[in-house]
């Protein structure tokens, strides 16, 4: 008689339910998301600057901004820069306010108009 106790027997004595749930969030996170990539400080320079001049002179700008794992693109004319909590306030084409984090913001340029 064979006395195999397999392999799922295994599994649940010597990992916890949370550790199982963590290592599949990571092999999902690593095979299926897109790369977070940080722009360097000349890059940095130079979106704060379009920034600047977009609040002076009130012309559009396209935003890629990672969110969720994903790059999204809005496009819109900044309403508001709040340093202190470090976000953008921006207002697309059709009115809807977004609100964006400084720091999940990954690249700014002129929109095409």
């Amino acid at each position: 008689m064979i006395r195999d106790r397999g392999n799922i027997k295994w599994k649940t004595s010597l990992m916890l339910p949370e550790t199982v749930t963590h290592l599949k969030n990571y092999f999902l996170e690593e095979y299926y998301e897109e790369e977070e990539l940080e722009p360097d400080e000349q890059h940095l320079e130079e979106m704060d600057q379009l920034v600047l001049e977009a609040l002076e002179f009130s012309f559009a700008l396209l935003f890629t901004v990672y969110q969720r794992g994903h790059l999204h693109r809005v496009k819109g004319m900044v309403h508001y820069m709040d340093e202190k909590n470090r976000i953008l306030r921006v207002i697309d084409e059709n009115g809807q306010l977004h609100i964006l984090r400084i720091s999940a913001i990954k690249d700014i340029s002129r929109a095409e108009e």
